[in-house]
């Protein structure tokens, strides 16, 4: 019987930690999105780098978004390995429209830029017409033609369009051109799965220090023992 009490004070103290972790979870969740989010705009341009060497944005991306959550997961230590995995991939996924989203908006307000319509600019030019109007004519026909082929269009439509061609001819007035990735076919959608991955990998690694109970360092406490090697 005196061991009732007890136990009923131990469940409660265990409650109660378990809703302070609750709300700590959701905040780490919040800081590591942000992070990954504001990054989303510099990876859609990376993404397109040599040798697909922009894939490690991804990993790098993933690095700095968990260890700038870390700060506050660290009162959540000790978490399983299974729950940071999870974790991770939750905030990947998460993320995933996002990043999709600035690829697929630097493409598409880029077509403006193709040699092709340099006589329109030209010509806007000369008749002082604004830059941007002739610009976002050129564009708008992208995104009209992604939703016209692709439905729905936008950045689900331009996920589509790779993975089927990657290629698209552009017709504005008396000009012409040809617009295309560097990856194409069933090379984006690897390519797509890899950052994916990467991200993940970077969050695991970050927050893989919340698994010991208490926090992990290379730094001797003052008088603590050490062993010294035999060359």
């Amino acid at each position: 019987m005196s061991d009732e009490p007890a136990t009923n004070a131990s469940d409660a103290s265990s409650n109660a930690t378990k809703m302070k972790r609750g709300p700590r979870w959701l905040a780490v969740a919040a800081v590591a999105s942000l992070v990954l989010h504001s990054l989303d705009y510099l990876l859609g341009l990376v993404i397109w780098l040599p040798f697909y060497s922009g894939l490690f944005g991804y990993l790098l991306a993933g690095l700095i978004a968990g260890g700038t959550a870390f700060r506050l997961a660290r009162t959540l230590r000790p978490v399983t390995r299974s729950r940071i995995i999870l974790f991770s991939i939750l905030m990947a996924t998460a993320n995933a429209p996002f990043a999709l989203y600035w690829e697929y908006h630097h493409v598409a307000e880029g077509v403006a830029g193709l040699a092709g319509f340099r006589k329109l600019r030209a010509r806007a030019a000369r008749d002082n017409t604004p830059i941007k109007e002739v610009n976002d004519r050129i564009n708008d026909e992208f995104r009209s033609q992604l939703a016209s082929l692709y439905p729905p269009g936008r950045m689900l439509g331009y996920a589509r369009w790779c993975i089927a061609s990657g290629e698209m001819v552009i017709e504005v007035g008396d000009a012409s051109d040809t617009v295309f990735t560097d990856h194409q076919g069933w090379v984006w959608l690897v390519r797509s799965i890899i950052a994916y991955v990467l991200s993940i990998l970077g969050l695991v690694f970050s927050f893989d220090g919340l698994r010991s109970m208490q926090p992990i360092s290379n730094v001797l406490a003052p008088g603590e023992e050490y062993e010294e090697l035999d060359d």
